[in-house]
């Protein structure tokens, strides 16, 4: 947050500001996804590029892998399904949109150290 407040490109943000309906799996039933960011940031030849951004461990954006120590089997697949349910809602929200939707890591987050 501090990022986006300190960078001159980005025009406008806000946290978890936009509501997107999808199907929840594990619940059967409709559920609302609010994705962590949404930022407009001016690009570099010109114009404003409009993004959601949801920030998630890396670990919940991979199918669960299991080992003989693996715990919580089904809530780890559920999470995932889970995810990928919001993941597959807000990506079609943004294309009726005009968005871009990204998913951020602490590998991008902090990949400069």
């Amino acid at each position: 947050m501090i990022y986006l407040d300190n960078k001159e490109t980005v025009n406008r943000w806000g946290s978890e500001e936009i509501s997107i309906k999808y199907w929840n799996p594990m619940k059967k039933k409709v559920a609302r996804y609010f994705p962590d960011f949404y930022v407009e940031y001016v690009k570099k030849g010109g114009g404003v590029k409009k993004c959601l951004i949801e920030i998630k461990p890396l670990r919940e954006c991979s199918p669960p892998k299991y080992t003989k120590r693996t715990k919580n089997v089904m809530i780890a697949e559920s999470l995932f399904a889970q995810n990928q349910a919001k993941w597959a809602a807000a990506q079609e929200f943004c294309e009726d949109n005009g968005l871009e939707f990204r998913i951020l890591t602490e590998k991008d987050l902090f990949k400069n150290g």
